[in-house]
């Protein structure tokens, strides 16, 4: 595992810790940090090695990810979920652009258009 790749694990574990409002328990959170902590993991193992990733592998982990931020859309909230999305496409650029066009796809879904 590269640095680069271990340090993003970890920045993941660590904003992941500090997900859900005061409505999640600590079971309910750890639930789904773990969730998102499994999907993170098999997705560095895709990009490790020399190129091209497992372009296969990663919009099919991409595809899971987007379901699991489904799941939890109501206890993460509409922000944290956007953040969520926002922050894997950035992560996966590099990579595999499909699973970017995935993740903006999803994305949309929660953007307030009323905002701008």
């Amino acid at each position: 595992m590269t640095v680069k790749n271990a340090g993003a694990i970890i920045l993941a574990v660590g904003l992941l810790a500090g997900c859900g409002g005061d409505k999640l328990s600590a079971n309910e959170r750890a639930s789904i940090n773990a969730e998102f902590t499994r999907i993170d993991f098999l997705m560095s193992n895709s990009t490790l090695g020399a190129p091209p990733a497992d372009q296969e592998n990663l919009q099919r982990l991409t595809q899971q990810y987007v379901r699991a931020t489904r799941k939890y859309a109501d206890d993460l909230g509409k922000g944290e979920v956007t953040r969520r999305l926002e922050d894997k496409a950035v992560e996966l650029q590099p990579f595999c652009l499909t699973c970017v066009a995935i993740l903006d796809r999803e994305r949309e879904t929660y953007y307030d258009r009323k905002a701008r």
